[in-house]
This record gives structure tokens, sequence and C-alpha cells, in this order.
């Protein structure tokens, strides 16, 4: 086997896979090292030895796992340790002491002799001497914790997870047989919307089905597009990020200030708004460029008007939304400013569609031009938090509806695969994503082909090492509102198919995630959240892969 194979293999490339009509297909060496070199992967010789060698002894030169998942329904627990025995005293009374910091900011401390640990295997690499051994860790709550272990002067972390083995239930939600159904929120059609289905319709659609009995409704992605451009990103499953919510779904009508400001009250009603707003509810389709100019355009003077009124009667709504920014934190901050950007970069030229076609400066989140920028454009970034916010609060108000009417599950949500390159979370992160490949489906019965979606994976690598804290994060943000979340394209959690940067998709490879450690965080997400996982297994499939998913409460069709 060659570096690049051995590489490869390492990183979590599959050399082939099995076509859909059961043929053996082989990566081409092209593909294998193109995307090597965009995960950032020199190839060379000198380069392919190093990373090749920091990979296999990873596990020994680094005293603890990026990342740890303790399994819940295992009695005891224990981390793997790594020790040189250069740090262990020749009197064996070398002390490990460690340090659990918990998602409560609870402390727990302890120490262990090192001759007391338990010896599970050694290693000479170069002219060191490891040992690795197994540490004990306390019985925790079903959460997300930080630990840290010390030996003499040196001190390491690693994220430590305790999860379930299984998801929350559709049995835990109804104990009886339930029925649903779907909408596309796009569609609905009211007599109050503008031309596009909103968080009211949503709201009464809700209310008027939990009284047939309707125990979900199932609706299309609801992450944010791009709202500077409504014209050539329309697709919910091409989104900017997986953490927000699009604002053209907002009800512009029922936030507060739609009725109280009178600049709102008389662009509303102007002639020449309503000339504009009754074409697009006529519109037989969604006029995605119309409906994004009305609202956009009322949902400025509505910001306009609550930052200049601060008084005792909408006190409450400012701490509101204080809280709601608190609460998001840099996410959120990150978000707003890249639209922001995407907004002011597009006034300049109305082609530079994403970040990689500003300048270089701006396309890194923590540049100095950056953080200038969110200082000369404080006003329009806070725009776009508050537009957020009344997204969020609207939203939220379905989910209570739903609870208040006895909906078994309530929202049945749906998550999309991944993001589209040049949107937030790719400029964002650009240490996780691999920029340049794409996320697609190899050739089959309906696309002899194959498929390229063009959204932007993550690092299997990189992944883990962040404590799949995004993975948390998309989960999180989209099951708050939800009874029942729909993974799209479930099968990419075991195995993705990416395509290299300018080659056809059907001389994509598989490469593997780490399944079990991913369904842990799914599962823990759901029971934390009481939400049921829906996963779309439609593809190649994996064999094994749907009894698997059945057997952790994954909803699978």
């Amino acid at each position: 086997m060659h570096l690049v194979e051995r590489l490869a293999e390492l990183v979590g490339f599959c050399s082939s896979y099995t076509g859909t009509f059961g043929e053996q297909v082989f990566v081409k060496d092209q593909a294998r090292r193109a995307l090597l070199s965009a995960m950032g992967y020199s190839l060379d010789d000198e380069s392919l030895i190093a990373s090749i060698e920091k990979l296999e002894n990873a596990q020994w030169q680094t005293m603890l796992p990026t990342t740890h998942i303790a399994k819940l329904e295992e009695k005891q627990h224990f981390i793997k340790l790594s020790i040189p025995d250069s740090l262990v005293l020749t009197d064996s009374n070398t002390t490990v002491n460690w340090k659990i910091i918990t998602e409560f900011d609870e402390q727990i401390t302890g120490c262990i002799l090192v001759n007391e640990l338990h010896l599970l295997d050694n290693k000479q690499l170069n002219d060191k001497h490891y040992s690795l051994y197994q540490l004990p860790l306390p019985a925790l709550q079903v959460l997300y914790h930080q630990l840290a272990v010390t030996l003499g002067e040196i001190t390491q972390h690693c994220t430590l997870i305790y999860a379930p083995q299984c998801c929350y239930s559709p049995k835990q939600a109804s104990d009886k047989k339930v029925w649903g159904f779907t909408a596309q929120l796009y569609s609905l059609k009211s007599e109050n919307n503008w031309g596009i289905g909103d968080f009211s319709d949503l709201h009464t659609l809700v209310e008027q089905s939990a009284e047939q009995g309707a125990a979900t409704i199932g609706i299309n992605p609801l992450h944010p597009l791009y709202q500077n451009n409504p014209a050539r990103h329309r697709s919910p499953y091409s989104p900017s990020s997986r953490c927000f919510l699009n604002p053209l779904y907002i009800d512009v009508t029922a936030v507060a200030q739609f009725s109280s400001c009178l600049q709102v009250q008389n662009r509303v009603n102007s002639a020449d708004f309503q000339q504009k707003l009754l074409k697009a509810k006529a519109s037989e389709q969604v006029d995605y460029v119309a409906v994004a100019a009305l609202k956009f355009e009322v949902l400025g003077l509505i910001f306009n008007d609550f930052i200049a009124n601060k008084t005792t009667s909408n006190l409450k709504q400012h701490q509101a939304y204080s809280q709601f920014k608190q609460d998001q934190g840099e996410n959120l901050q990150q978000f707003a400013t890249f639209d922001a950007l995407y907004e002011y970069f597009r006034n300049i030229n109305e082609h530079a569609y994403g970040r990689t076609s500003w300048p270089e400066a701006y396309q890194r989140v923590n540049s100095a031009e950056v953080v200038e920028f969110q200082k000369t454009h404080q006003e329009r970034i806070e725009y776009f938090c508050f537009i957020q916010w009344i997204a969020h609060h609207q939203l939220t108000a379905v989910k209570k509806a739903a609870k208040a009417k006895q909906m078994k599950i309530g929202l049945y949500l749906d998550l999309a695969v991944g993001c589209d390159g040049s949107g937030v979370d790719v400029w964002s992160d650009q240490e996780l994503y691999v920029a340049g490949a794409a996320i697609g489906a190899p050739p089959d019965g309906m696309n002899a082909l194959g498929q390229n979606w063009g959204l932007t994976p993550m690092s299997p690598v990189t992944l883990k090492a962040k404590g799949y804290q995004p993975l948390v994060h998309a989960l999180r943000s989209n099951m708050q509102y939800a009874g029942a979340l729909r993974i799209d394209h479930i099968l990419g959690l075991m195995r993705q198919y990416w395509i290299a940067p300018n080659m056809p998709a059907n001389e994509g490879i598989y490469i593997r995630f780490p399944f079990d450690e991913i369904l842990r965080i799914i599962a823990l997400e759901s029971q934390r959240n009481q939400c049921i996982v829906i996963g779309e297994d439609l593809g190649n499939v994996p064999d094994g892969f749907s009894e698997i998913m059945h057997n952790l409460w994954f909803v699978i069709f």
C-alpha cells in the first residue's frame, strides 16, 4: 500500500464500495489525492509520512483522546490514558490528578497512583516508551462535561460526554397509534399572508389539525438561506446555516410594532405597497423576490421603531430580546455579521454570491477587517439578530400551541444533510469544513451519473476533535421547536459520499464517520429534548444499517 492510500485509509476513506447493482466500484487515485488535499494534507512523501505517523500514534502521544463518550448503560466507566514512562517516578508514587467540570459548572476531583491503574498496553515510539492505562470515571448525568488530567507539570483536556444508547421513542410520546401529515410551509395559503406561508399560518394549521386529532405536522427545513439574494437561493436543503431560521417565514403583521408604528402603517397602507402586495399574493407560485422585498422593507421599519422606542410598555420585549442574544452568544453574532457582509458586498457587486467572492481578508471570521466591519456596521448586524429573535419567538409560539392542544408529537421538522459552501456555517468554522469537496450520491437506477448536491462536508476527524459540538448545535437548534426531527440522508452518519473538486459525481469516494459515537450524540439530544428521530435511508444502504437504527429507536423510512 503506497503512502497516499495509507493516509486515506487512516482518515476514513473507503478504497471501494458496492454499487447499487451489486458491482464493486474501486476509487480513483486522482479523487483520493484531490480530497486529501482539500482536507489540508500535503502529498509530498515527507509530509505524507509525518501525517501518517501523527494519525497512527495519536492515541499514544496524547495523554487523553480529544473526545470520550461514556456509555450510560454501563455500570462502570473508564477512559484510556497514555503516559510516557519517563513521567512515572521510579518509586511508583506518581499521582494522576483529575478534575471534571460538569455542564452546570460543578467540579468533581480525584487522584490515583499510576501503579493503581489497570495497564492495557504499551508501545515503543522512537526513543520513548508509552503505557496505556484505564482511568476510572465517576457515574455522571447524561450531559456534556470537561475532563482535565494532570500528571506532574502536564495537563490535558478532553470533552467527556455521558450518552444513552437509544433515542426518545415514539412509544414514549404516545402509547397508541397516531397520525399526522406533511405540508410545505411556503405553500400554505391564507387571507393574511403575503404570498408565502408563514409562522402564523403554521400556528393556525396546528390548532385546526389538533382539533381533528392529528398528532404531528411535518414541514420542510426552516433553515436560513440568503436574505439578500432570494432569486438565486430557494432550496431549503441548501441552507447558509442549519442552526437558525429563515426570516421569510415571519408573519410581519404579527410583530408587536406592526400596528403601533405609524411609519409602518403609512407604508403598508400606501397605494404602491398595496399594489405590490396584491400581486405577490395573487402569484400562482411563490414570488420569492417580491415577497422578500415586501417583508424585509417592513421588518426594517419595525426594527428601527423597536430600537428607537424603549419604553415601559415594551420593556419586557427588550429584555426578552437581550436574553435571546445572550443565549445565542457568539453564534448569533457571527450569523448576523455574515448576513450583513453578504448584503454589503452584493450592494457593491450583485454577483458576489457568498464568502468566496469577497475580498480575502473578509473570508476569515476573526480577521481584523471583519472585527472592524462589526464596529462600523453594528446597527445592521443588530437588525439581523433582531429578525432571528422574531422568527424564534413566532415558531416557539407554534410549539406552545401544539402542546396546549395536546398534540402527541407536535411539529415534525427536517434537518438538511449539510450546508451551502458559501454560507455562514462554513465561513465561521473553516477548520471543520472541507472546502471544495461536495456531498452527493453514487450512480443508481435514477441517476446514472451520480449526484452532486453542492453541500460542503464536515471532516469527521475535526468533528470529533471539536467534541461533536457543531452537530450538537445543529440538532439542538432544531429540536427545541420539534416533537420529531427528520434527518435528511441519515446514511451519511455512517459513511458519506464525497466528490472531489472539479471531478464528476460518479467518481466520488465514501468516507467513514464515527457512526457509533454520532448515534450516541443524537440519542442524547433526542432524550434531552424529548424529540423522536426519523431517518431517511433512501440510496445505497449499507448492510445492516436499518436494523441498527431500529434497535436504537430511530424511525427509518
